[in-house]
């Protein structure tokens, strides 16, 4: 679960580092977002050479958390990190690839198709 305030890493090759919550959409306001979730971020830390530089806003889709998460196969999935993709404003990402595994049964079909070119390992 991410709250406001919420300090994530970013597993994509934008050059931000750390970005930190400062919005949720819809359903997350009371609870906190889950994985395959949009958020609204401000980023914290980034490159000197990046395509995104501290300070700006952006929307992040939330790929892992620490909390522990069922899959429709009975598995349990839990990640060491917090960690999100960059989105720009039309829910591309901003990044040509990430590290990091996704799992695909979170994600709606029309994220999943933008974000599979992208992907090294997928769940």
């Amino acid at each position: 679960m991410i709250n406001l305030g919420a300090y994530l890493d970013v597993l994509d090759n934008s050059g931000a580092l750390k970005v930190q919550c400062i919005g949720l959409y819809k359903n997350s306001l009371k609870k906190g977002a889950k994985i395959g979730k949009i958020i609204l971020i401000v980023v914290k830390n980034s490159r000197i050479s990046a395509k995104i530089n501290k300070g700006k806003l952006s929307k992040a889709l939330i790929v892992n958390t620490k909390r522990s998460f069922n899959n429709n196969k009975g598995i349990v999935i839990k990640f060491n990190r917090n960690s999100v993709l960059l989105l720009d404003n039309k829910f591309y990402p901003i990044s040509t690839r990430f590290r990091g595994p996704l799992i695909s049964t979170v994600f709606s079909l029309e994220i999943l198709k933008r974000l599979l070119s992208l992907g090294s390992f997928i769940l």
